[in-house]
């Protein structure tokens, strides 16, 4: 059984693809196998932002936001999201 951290390499090579929706659905998946998994989150949210899904990349930052409140990147991907909503 693969754990999420094990997921994660080849999720990040989507999203250097421009494979977004492929790299969403295997964060997905790492996300399923631990939904605390900070990189997973981080990396769907970007993933995310890239196919223009902004609401739900907010959500996945204000989680990842909630696990580490000083994960610096996280935040300020949400701010650049809550100003392109707005």
């Amino acid at each position: 059984m693969k754990v999420a951290d094990d997921l994660l390499p080849e999720v990040l090579l989507y999203r250097v693809l421009n494979e977004h929706a492929r790299a969403v659905s295997d964060f997905d998946r790492a996300l399923e196998i631990d939904p605390c998994c900070l990189e997973a989150l981080w990396g769907r949210a970007q993933a995310l932002c890239d196919l223009e899904l902004h609401s739900r990349a907010l959500a996945d930052c204000e989680e990842a936001l909630s696990l580490r409140p000083d994960f610096t990147a996280a935040r300020a991907l949400a701010q650049r999201i809550r100003r392109r909503l707005s």
